[in-house]
């Protein structure tokens, strides 16, 4: 399933563990969503990183391979998020 470099979804903040090294960003936006039995919130953070950049876990599919429609709903919103983030900057 995609999804977007992220912790482990714990009940308190999670220390932020990057998956590359980046000048990143927080645009103080949080992404909520309910499943069946708990709500997640994501505190998003952005950075632009290069193509050919490899994460230290998890991998990145070429740009031209991705669809917005192919993410999962958290997933996507967060994405959505992002885009408007960025247009903002």
């Amino acid at each position: 399933m995609l999804g977007w470099p992220g912790s482990d979804w714990t009940e308190s903040a999670p220390q932020e563990t990057p998956p590359v090294t980046a000048d990143w960003h927080d645009p103080g936006l949080e992404v909520r969503h309910t499943f069946t039995h708990f709500h997640l919130r994501l505190a998003l953070r952005l950075a632009k990183v290069h193509d050919a950049t490899t994460p230290q876990r998890g991998a990145f599919i070429p740009r031209e391979a991705f669809r917005p429609a192919s993410l999962p709903t958290v997933m996507r919103k967060a994405f959505d998020l992002a885009q408007g983030a960025w247009a903002k900057d």
